[in-house]
């Protein structure tokens, strides 16, 4: 899954996306269906929580993890939680080629496979 800046416009406009296994610890900012309105409350930050607990923290408030396109947009800087310059969870997946697209139920489900899955998988390729 991609993390990226939440607010790159505060970051010299640079996005600093990377991908990272969705077992990881990122802050996580959810967008409402209308992002161009930030939503967050100081009541509502979550600071370090896996892929799987960002996607239930946002759907338990009628809403989704930003995608990449939202978050570049600029709509949730400066919403209270100060994650700005961090790189929080956004629901977009990252693709072999550098493609990306929106992350489906089944590219969640991927976090609860072992740890070592990607060397079983890369074995088992070749």
């Amino acid at each position: 899954v991609i993390s990226m800046v939440a607010c790159p416009r505060l970051n010299n406009n640079q996005l600093q996306k990377s991908c990272v296994k969705a077992s990881s610890l990122l802050p996580v900012v959810c967008c409402a269906a209308d992002f161009d309105k930030p939503i967050w409350q100081a009541a509502d930050c979550h600071g370090s929580v896996t892929y799987m607990e960002a996607n239930a923290v946002c759907e338990a408030k009628g809403h989704h993890v930003c995608t990449v396109e939202e978050l570049s947009a600029n709509t949730q800087c400066n919403t209270g939680c100060e994650f700005d310059l961090d790189n929080v969870w956004t629901s977009t997946v990252c693709m072999e080629g550098n493609e990306e697209r929106e992350a489906s139920p089944s590219a969640a489900e991927c976090a609860a496979q072992p740890a070592d899955w990607q060397t079983a998988w890369t074995t088992e390729k070749k």
